[in-house]
């Protein structure tokens, strides 16, 4: 007797894997790199990323295998009655289930290669993985036999990002391996001129105020780029804490109003609507804190410098006098001679 049952099974082909890419650097300073960022999209069922500079990254997906549904043991007769009966084997075939397993992709080896640079030449340089919080679901149930350590939510976005203090330029060239095995791509996304962050610049003018409270007016300004359109604006003081959401009609110019009378001073922050690495600007701002001090009141700059003169006036000849007759008594009155 021969039995015999045919599944069709579909495999994700990888030659058309729509992956993509965006290499970012992050600048404090104006003149050195103090981050980059790699941020990769990888949609579909794979299974893992092998880069040339030596990372290598797990995706959230494992499978299984178990047993289909109805088959049994079986066991095979001879088909004589005078021939020997082969030994009992059981007949079952199996099936292999993909499953999210962790709550995201994973790296499985975190160090770049070393260089021949002078501070990198005798140790590894850690690299880090981030993914899209938000972007996350429930794990989709498994049979009761099946036991698997998981997550209890993982990631349905296709996007995650590598970090590093050292530039990711060569995490541009991986091959990306599918859940079947022998099946696998080579990928490459252009790293040649990744876009740098900067700081925003923060600034805060009273407009008025009263006993009843203050209106100041926030700008936020790129350092370079078009206009900031979105972000969330903090303002801080010693009795209050308000928060604004910049918009594009704002202009790049909030105005905030304060139940506290006269405002001498405070702290500014702004947070960008998308981590810089995950923006679509051509310079990606960065979260940046500044602070703000009401000048209105202060006194103008020349009554200051009558302040000091004056003062320079009336003490220069009073010190004079007293060293000269310090000389005199040759120190013994104040010290400050010593012959």
């Amino acid at each position: 007797m021969a039995v015999t049952d045919s599944e069709t099974v579909r495999v994700q082909d990888l030659s058309g894997l729509g992956v993509s890419g965006q290499l970012a650097w992050r600048n404090e300073t104006g003149t050195t790199r103090t981050d980059s960022a790699l941020t990769l999209s990888v949609p579909g069922l794979w299974h893992r990323v092998q880069f040339d500079n030596g990372l290598r990254a797990h995706s959230q997906w494992y499978y299984y295998t178990r047993n289909g549904d109805g088959w049994v043991d079986w066991e095979t007769t001879a088909t004589e009655p005078s021939t020997v009966a082969p030994e009992w084997q059981p007949i079952a075939p199996y099936e292999v289930h993909a499953v999210p397993v962790t709550a995201s992709p994973e790296l499985t080896y975190e160090w770049l290669n070393p260089t021949d640079d002078g501070a990198t030449q005798s140790r590894d340089v850690p690299v880090d993985l981030t993914y899209p919080e938000t972007a996350m679901a429930p794990q989709p149930s498994l049979p009761p036999e099946i036991e698997l350590d998981r997550a209890d939510n993982s990631t349905t976005a296709n996007r995650f990002t590598l970090h590093s203090s050292r530039s990711l330029r060569d995490a541009g060239k991986f091959t990306v391996y599918g859940l079947v095995r022998g099946r696998s791509v080579n990928v490459s996304v252009n790293t040649s001129e990744p876009p740098t962050a900067y700081e925003v610049n923060l600034t805060a003018q009273v407009l008025n105020t009263s006993d009843a409270g203050t209106r100041l007016r926030v700008s936020i300004r790129p350092r370079a780029g078009a206009p900031l359109k979105r972000g969330r604006i903090i303002l801080t003081t010693r009795e209050t804490r308000v928060e604004r959401r910049l918009t594009p009609a704002d202009g790049g110019k909030v105005v905030v109003e304060l139940d506290q009378a006269r405002v001498r001073r405070g702290r500014l922050r702004y947070e960008p609507p998308a981590p810089w690495w995950d923006q679509s600007r051509t310079y990606p701002a960065l979260a940046t804190n500044g602070s703000f001090l009401d000048t209105a009141n202060l006194p103008a700059i020349r009554e200051i410098i009558d302040f000091i003169v004056i003062t320079g006036l009336v003490f220069l000849p009073l010190y004079l006098l007293l060293y000269g007759f310090d000389i005199l008594t040759r120190g013994k009155f104040l010290g400050w001679y010593e012959p």
